[in-house]
């Protein structure tokens, strides 16, 4: 997920291919390091000391403040790779798009305010680049919100060893006795 996430998000907003709105990207995005960009393969839009692809806003349009507005506007049509090397067409980054990956972490992102799935990505998919950064990738924020609740969970086993409990006995009357027993009279 990490990869596919990486190649489809991190690395293509935010660049030549899905420039950012300036004015999103300044109050956001254009005071992280190099040392903080760099897990993200990524540089600052002013350092220009390694081939990693930099950080790239711009007022004019066409300029986008998501990736969903970048995915339909120019990578759902393209076809090879982008300016950053990217390959739109490759197996990972359609799989991602194709098998409900886009999907599935929007959902995510507007239930727990998180992004990703296994890290903390650099980019929401759904949400602005205004908001900032993701604070948190989605399966701790679930975890989060659901870890704490034990007393659902104490009714989710007293409820499941009924349930059991109710099966068992339930075993012999699936065993097809008929009304009457094996001397041919009732019981």
């Amino acid at each position: 997920m990490k990869a596919q996430y990486g190649k489809a998000v991190d690395s293509l907003m935010c660049t030549e291919t899905c420039p950012c709105q300036q004015a999103a990207y300044d109050k956001s995005y254009a005071s992280l390091t190099a040392a903080e960009l760099s897990k993200f393969n990524r540089l600052p839009s002013t350092d220009s000391s390694s081939s990693k692809a930099k950080m790239f806003a711009r007022a004019t349009a066409p300029t986008y403040t998501t990736w969903g507005e970048c995915y339909n506007a120019t990578l759902k049509s393209a076809t090879g790779k982008t300016a950053e090397g990217i390959d739109t067409a490759s197996k990972d980054f359609s799989d991602f798009v194709k098998n409900g990956g886009v999907e599935f972490l929007g959902s995510m992102e507007d239930a727990f305010d998180c992004a990703g799935l296994c890290y903390t990505p650099l980019f929401y998919m759904k949400k602005s680049i205004a908001v900032g950064p993701p604070k948190q990738d989605c399966a701790r924020a679930a975890v989060s919100k659901f870890g704490s609740n034990t007393a659902a969970g104490a009714v989710a086993i007293i409820t499941g060893l009924v349930f059991f409990t109710a099966f068992l006995g339930s075993i012999p009357l699936c065993r097809g006795f008929h009304a009457s027993g094996d001397d041919g009279k009732a019981f």
